[in-house]
């Protein structure tokens, strides 16, 4: 059965999904780490806002997505939409893209936006591309916390999901 049943509990009684190498670090077969992160993301989802969804002053800097990347998280993030969107200068305008694709990493640690920003950022992140980025970069997020998770012993597939969430929540990003 499935290792991460839908209310995030364990499905199989065979001892659990992990091993440990020599290292000491515990690992996870790919399909099993594949269907908690998939739960962490529901969760995470649900708690977040959608891929349009823009946060113009979430605690002194603005928060993007359906994951809202916070500050230079969002920086990074319309970075590579704007990679990725062959119109993001128009739906931007000139200013807004200019300032996004040459902006430091930093930069946007305080940044918030005005109503015509939050406007047009919204519009970036609902183009196909900037669904398909979102995508990419939750997976790569949440995977990286699943990582973390059972880096620091956290073996319980349940708990790994709540262990996503939780750091979620916590970086703050």
């Amino acid at each position: 059965g499935s290792a991460v049943g839908a209310a995030g509990r364990t499905g199989s009684g065979t001892g659990g999904p992990c091993s440990v190498p020599r290292n000491g670090e515990l690992t996870m077969d790919a399909k099993t780490k594949n269907e908690i992160v998939q739960a962490a993301q529901k969760i995470i989802f649900g708690q977040e806002g959608n891929y349009s969804s823009v946060n113009a002053n979430d605690n002194g800097a603005v928060s993007v997505g359906k994951v809202q990347w916070h500050a230079g998280r969002a920086l990074a993030l319309l970075k590579k939409i704007c990679a990725a969107e062959s119109g993001a200068a128009s739906i931007l305008g000139a200013a807004l893209y200019g300032e996004i694709t040459a902006a430091a990493a930093g930069a946007w640690n305080a940044r918030t936006v005005n109503a015509a920003e939050k406007a047009a950022i919204s519009r970036l992140l609902s183009t196909d591309a900037g669904k398909r980025v979102q995508d990419a970069q939750a997976e790569a997020d949440v995977g990286a916390y699943v990582d973390h998770g059972l880096k620091v012993g956290v073996e319980d597939p349940a708990a790994l999901v709540y262990f996503a969430d939780l750091e979620n929540q916590v970086k703050g990003e």
